[in-house]
């Protein structure tokens, strides 16, 4: 397949069904650009929300605390020898 190797092209290749988001993007699109792909994404996507972010900021708290309190209790039940076992799953 060096040099004079010869590439077998298909000359009726089936039509390719096209997914919900290459059926966003325009037709005759010969690149994918920053631009494009941003006026994909629906625009109500952009909008800035305190309350939905900080919303994500507790519950991810919450679990690093539930899972904190996992461990040590783990920790109690288990030998000594598996201490660092039980904090590397933690981590």
């Amino acid at each position: 397949m060096g040099k004079g190797g010869a590439a077998i092209v298909a000359k009726s290749a089936p039509a390719v069904e096209r997914s919900s988001l290459a059926a966003t993007i325009p037709e005759p699109c010969k690149e994918i650009t920053k631009r494009s792909l941003r006026e994909c994404i629906p625009p109500h996507l952009f909008k800035r929300s305190y309350a939905k972010s900080f919303g994500h900021l507790a519950f991810d708290l919450v679990q690093v605390y539930a899972l904190w309190l996992v461990t040590l209790e783990l920790l109690q039940l288990l030998p000594a020898a598996c201490a660092p076992a039980v904090w590397l799953s933690y981590w």
